[in-house]
C-alpha cells in the first residue's frame, strides 16, 4: 500500500467519505445509533414539547370540579333532625389577558431553550464526524505501523539469528548477542504496542458511531488517494482561513442563554404589577330552607379579575438583583468564549504552518532514503551489501513514508477541523429529519 502509484480519482475528491465508501456508512449509521446522537435527539424532542408547553397560557384555560356534601342539622324546632345531601359544580373558563409582558417572556424562554437544544444537535454531530472520520483514518495508519514493526521484528530476529552463530564461532561478544537481543525484545514490545493501538482505536471508533460491522479499510492507493485528498483539502481551508469566522455553538447558545435571563427578569418585573384575567365561571348548588326540600341554584358570571401583590417582602428586588447580576455574567462569559474562539483559530493556523514545514521536511527525508536504498540494492547486486543491509535499508524508507503520511494526516485533520469550524465542511448537516411526530417515537397516547 504504502508504495503504490498515484492514482488519479475519476471525479474530484472533497471528502474521506469519496475514497472510502465504508466510512461513509459508518458516518451514516452515526447518525442513528451513535449514544452521543441518541441523547441530543432526545434533548431536541424534549426542548420542542416544553417549547409547545409554554404556549399554554395563551389559550382559555378549562376546569371542571364536581362535589358532594352530606349535612346533618340538629335543630330546636320542627323538624329537630334534617339530613341531606347537597350537589356542587363548577365550570371556569380563565383566560390570561395582561401581565405587563410576562406571558410572551414565558413563551420565548421555550424558544430559546429548543435553540439551544438545536445548536447542540448539529454541534454534536459536526464534532462526531470530525471524530469518526479521523478515528477511522488513524485507524487505517496504524495498521500499516503494525506491519511496519512485524517487519522490524523479523529483520532483527534474522539479527539475533546471526549473532548466535557468530558468538558460537567467537566472532562477536556476549555483550554484542546481549545488544541485539535488547534490539528485538523493544521491537516486539513496540509491535505490541502498535497492535494495541489499533484495538483501542477500533474500539473508540465503535463506540462513537456504533457501528457494528467489519471495518476493512483500503487495499489498493491508499497513500497516493489520500495525498490527493489532503492537498485538496488543505488548498480549501488556505482561501477558507482568510475571512472571519463564523461565531461557535458555545458562543450562541451564551447568546440563547442571555435571552432566557432577560425573559426572567421580564416575568420578576411582573410580580409587583396588576395584571389582568378574564374569567366566566357557571355552578350549580342547592339553598338549604328550613322545613322544606333544598331549591337548586344556578349561576352564570363572567367578569374581569385584577390581581396586584404590592408588597412582597422586597423579595421581587432582590430577585431583580440576582437577575440583572446573572446577566451581567452571562455577558461577561460571551465575550470570553469569543476571545477564547479566536485564539483557538489562530493557533490552528499556527500549528498547520508547523505541519506544512514538517512535511517538506520529511517529504526530502523520503528522497533521501529512497537514493540510498538505490544505492544499496546496487551494491546487493555486486556482493557489497548484505542482505540484512537490504532489509534494514528498505525498513528505513518504509519508517519514513510512515512518518510523513503522519505528518500528512495531521494536516488533513486541521484543514477538515478548519473547514468545520467556519461551517465550509462539504458533508454539511445531519441527513436525517430531527423530528418526528410524537406517535412515531412513543408508543404511549400523551394527549389525555
Amino acid at each position: 500500500m504504502l508504495v503504490s502509484p498515484l492514482a488519479q480519482a475519476a471525479s474530484p475528491l472533497a471528502l474521506p467519505e469519496d475514497i472510502f465508501p465504508e466510512l461513509a456508512s459508518i458516518l451514516q449509521q452515526m447518525e442513528d445509533e451513535s449514544p452521543e446522537m441518541l441523547i441530543h435527539r432526545a434533548k431536541v424532542q424534549a426542548a420542542e414539547a416544553g417549547e409547545h408547553s409554554r404556549l399554554a397560557p395563551k389559550w382559555p384555560q378549562i376546569r371542571l370540579n364536581i362535589q358532594m356534601t352530606n349535612r346533618s342539622e340538629f335543630r330546636e324546632s320542627n323538624p329537630t333532625f334534617q339530613n341531606t345531601t347537597q350537589p356542587f359544580g363548577i365550570a371556569r373558563l380563565e383566560q390570561e389577558l395582561y401581565h405587563w409582558g410576562a406571558l410572551d417572556a414565558h413563551r420565548d424562554i421555550g424558544k430559546f431553550q429548543k435553540a439551544i437544544a438545536d445548536n447542540n444537535y448539529q454541534e454534536t454531530y459536526r464534532l462526531l464526524t470530525l471524530r469518526v472520520r479521523n478515528l477511522y483514518l488513524r485507524l487505517l495508519f496504524s495498521r500499516e505501523e503494525v506491519a511496519f514493526y512485524e517487519a522490524e521484528y523479523k529483520r532483527f530476529s534474522q539479527e539475533v539469528d546471526r549473532s548466535l552463530q557468530q558468538a558460537d564461532s567467537g566472532r562477536i561478544t556476549e555483550d554484542d548477542l546481549e545488544s541485539d537481543r535488547l534490539s528485538l525484545e523493544e521491537a516486539n514490545i513496540q509491535l505490541d504496542r502498535a497492535r494495541d493501538e489499533v484495538q483501542m482505536l477500533e474500539e473508540d471508533l465503535r463506540l462513537a458511531s456504533g457501528w457494528q460491522g467489519p471495518i476493512r479499510g483500503s487495499e489498493n492507493g491508499l497513500v497516493a488517494r489520500f495525498r490527493e485528498l489532503e492537498q485538496q483539502q488543505s488548498a480549501e481551508a488556505a482561501t477558507v482561513i482568510t475571512s472571519a469566522p463564523p461565531p461557535s455553538v458555545e458562543y450562541l447558545n451564551k447568546q440563547q442563554e442571555l435571552n432566557i435571563a432577560e425573559a426572567n427578569y421580564t416575568q420578576i418585573q411582573s410580580q409587583n404589577l396588576p395584571i389582568l384575567d378574564f374569567v366566566t365561571e357557571a355552578y350549580q348548588d342547592q339553598i338549604a330552607s328550613q322545613g322544606q326540600d333544598n331549591i337548586d341554584r344556578t349561576v352564570v358570571a363572567a367578569y374581569l379579575r385584577i390581581n396586584w401583590h404590592i408588597f412582597d417582602g422586597f423579595q421581587t428586588q432582590w430577585q431583580k438583583i440576582e437577575s440583572k447580576a446573572q446577566q451581567r455574567a452571562l455577558e461577561l462569559e460571551a465575550e470570553h468564549i469569543a476571545e477564547k474562539d479566536k485564539l483557538e483559530i489562530e493557533r490552528l493556523k499556527r500549528d498547520r504552518k508547523l505541519i506544512e514545514r514538517d512535511i517538506r521536511l520529511w517529504e526530502r527525508r523520503v528522497n533521501l532514503t529512497e537514493n540510498q536504498l538505490k544505492r544499496v540494492e546496487s551494491d546487493r547486486e555486486t556482493n557489497t551489501a548484505t542482505e540484512s543491509d537490504l532489509l534494514t535499508a528498505q525498513n528505513s524508507l518504509l519508517a519514513d513514508r510512515l512518518m510523513l503520511i503522519n505528518h500528512r494526516l495531521s494536516l488533513f485533520t486541521n484543514s477538515t477541523e478548519l473547514l468545520s469550524v467556519y461551517r465550509q465542511d462539504p458533508f454539511g448537516a445531519p441527513k436525517q429529519p430531527l423530528t418526528k411526530p410524537v406517535q412515531d417515537v412513543f408508543d404511549e397516547d400523551f394527549y389525555w
